[in-house]
């Protein structure tokens, strides 16, 4: 799994009502996968699987009223196969026939290790929320080095989503400019998250805007899977941690952001 995970949504006329269509990367080898992952995902009425083993994809229909995407991966998972969201629990995994054992890296974001979740079997995923940790992702940097947001903890951290098309993340990014200039490293720092998908013009950007500090990039815009993960649905959008990284506040402004992290 160590491949960039895609996902597209539309939605479509089919025998299923609300239907929207997602295309999901998920890990198998050969026909028995393919009968097994189809037959897990596959409920009447509610939702359709279609697994290639070639492009390791499924095309999955589902009833957005009935279900959701991640209900229909989480049953995969169960199966043995790790896939969009979810890790395969390992005796799962271990218990499959030889040729169904595929080769297998612990994804750089699994949302939710499925073995941590039955407990809450058939709950909808939900974006990350006030209260919720500073999840540890991996994203590449302008630099070329690999970076975990967890690495920022014990420290406040503003999470900015942004790209370089867009016109209102540019002129955000003055005032994080001159917010950056202002705090103490010691106590804040700003992370940008890009989802850009053309590096070129990402890097361009950072240099026109002198953009100093940390620059990430989950270059798959909108389906790139930081972006899930947060629920960004428009951009900028920031998300304040405080040192204990947790989650406190959904695109604050500066000056609430001056009094959270000078608050005694």
């Amino acid at each position: 799994m160590g491949a960039i995970m895609l996902l597209s949504i539309s939605t479509i006329h089919a025998q299923i009502n609300n239907s929207k269509t997602v295309t999901a990367k998920v890990n198998g080898n050969c026909g028995m996968c393919k009968s097994t992952i189809e037959k897990v995902g596959n409920i009447k009425l509610e939702s359709k699987v279609v697994w290639n083993p070639d492009t390791k994809e499924a095309k999955i229909t589902f009833d957005a009223k009935k279900t959701d995407l991640n209900k229909i991966l989480k049953r995969i998972a169960q199966a043995g196969y790790d896939n969009q969201l979810y890790q395969a629990p390992n005796d799962v995994y271990e218990n499959l026939h030889g040729c169904c054992q595929y080769d297998r890296e612990v994804p750089e974001l699994a949302v939710k290790e499925i073995e941590k979740d039955l407990a809450v079997e058939g709950s909808a995923f939900q974006a990350i929320k006030i209260g919720d940790e500073l999840p540890a992702i991996t994203l590449k940097s302008n630099k070329e080095t690999n970076i975990n947001l967890s690495d920022f903890k014990n420290k406040y951290v503003l999470i900015d989503f942004w790209a370089s098309w867009c016109k209102p993340c540019r002129e955000a990014n003055k005032s994080l400019v001159t917010l950056y200039k202002e705090t103490d490293r010691k106590n804040f720092e700003i992370v940008a998250i890009s989802i850009d998908t053309e590096k070129v013009k990402w890097i361009k950007a950072i240099a026109m805007d002198q953009l100093k500090y940390t620059q990430l990039i989950d270059d798959n815009g909108f389906d790139s899977k930081t972006a899930i993960l947060f629920g960004i649905e428009a951009i900028p959008s920031s998300f304040l941690f405080n040192s204990k990284g947790i989650l406190i506040a959904k695109n604050p402004s500066e000056e609430e952001i001056l009094n959270l992290i000078n608050k005694k």
